[in-house]
């Protein structure tokens, strides 16, 4: 089982930080050199990760791909990691919707800095407890993390987990069966409320960059903001569309997009072709330009299409983030 109350006390073998060095700088083969040398450390301990802002510390447990990834080459996501870097500034607000064990929650807390805000949900009791952990181990107090799932309404729901041995930490999801004869192991009774109605209880206003992963349950959380995206409560959202599985709550990825674009946003599509994710992953010096495009009819681009909007309040960004003479 997943433990973070004692990870301080497990010493990293020697060998892990040459290797972590080492794999950094290979020409190729990151990844799997990665999962070659994670199968050879069982047991989770703390590791660390450099930021633009600084060094950064996490309870590190190789059997899960992001926290190997993490580990051995430095981020997650490259084309996420460099948006949310470049996009938001110190004193703005940050939502983690699908925060996992923190990674993109510990990044924006460095960079909207002690005055800035940020709010972590992840309704996975497990992930949620080494949140908790990563927060308090690096004392960022600007961050404020609930074990929540971001839904259309204030109820419960049943969250399907991971399993610890298959490799990825990142696919617990709401479950739209529940029969109880369906339910498999690792099922867990979530607390369900609208992102709009969670800001109001906490006095935020605005939003200054949202990120959405959250395994086909975005369909429901974006009903739980219509509100606020009808008012251009949400400055800038980072959405990860999950097509396999968006069926089941009966719309499409497409659909989802040209709801948000209705309230007045301009999408984009990040690049996650696997040419673009092999530069972003051995390339430090990319802009999001580089890999930002016009959303058009792309929603094919990748198995799980990565869109940013824009609202009508950001709109100078377009400039800097793609050909704005093509949006």
């Amino acid at each position: 089982m997943i433990s973070a109350n004692n990870t301080h006390s497990v010493r990293r073998p020697w060998w892990l930080t040459p290797a972590q060095r080492l794999v950094s700088l290979l020409p190729a083969g990151r990844f799997r050199a990665s999962e070659w040398l994670g199968r050879r450390v069982r047991q989770p301990f703390v590791g660390t990760m450099d930021s633009e802002q600084g060094r950064l510390e996490f309870e590190c447990d190789l059997r899960d791909s992001i926290a190997r990834e993490v580990f051995f080459t430095g981020r997650y996501e490259p084309q996420e990691t460099i948006l949310l870097q470049r996009l938001l500034n110190a004193g703005q607000t940050f939502v983690d919707v699908g925060a996992n064990w923190g990674y993109f929650s510990l990044l924006a807390a460095q960079v909207v800095g002690a005055n800035g805000k940020v709010l972590s949900c992840e309704p996975d009791p497990r992930l949620y407890s080494l949140l908790q952990s990563n927060l308090q181990r690096n004392h960022l107090r600007q961050v404020h993390a609930l074990q929540l799932a971001i839904s259309n309404q204030h109820g419960t729901a049943q969250l399907q987990g991971f399993e610890e041995d298959q490799g990825n930490w990142g696919v617990s999801r709401i479950r739209v069966s529940t029969e109880p004869d369906d339910l498999p192991q690792n099922t867990f009774t979530a607390q369900t409320q609208p992102l709009d109605d969670v800001l109001d209880q906490l006095g935020i206003k605005t939003v200054d960059l949202v990120k959405l992963d959250i395994e086909g349950a975005e369909a429901l959380a974006l009903q739980g903001m219509r509100t606020g995206l009808r008012e251009h409560r949400y400055r800038l959202l980072l959405v990860e569309f999950h097509p396999t599985l968006l069926p089941e709550f009966g719309t499409s990825a497409a659909e989802l997009a040209d709801q948000i674009c209705e309230a007045g946003y301009t999408a984009l599509v990040v690049d996650h072709s696997p040419q673009m994710n092999r530069q972003a992953a051995y390339s430090r010096n990319m802009a999001p330009s580089d890999f930002v495009a016009p959303a058009g009819n792309k929603f094919g681009w990748d198995k799980w299409p990565h869109l940013l909007f824009v609202s009508p309040q950001r709109t100078e960004l377009l400039d800097s983030l793609c050909n704005a003479n093509d949006v």
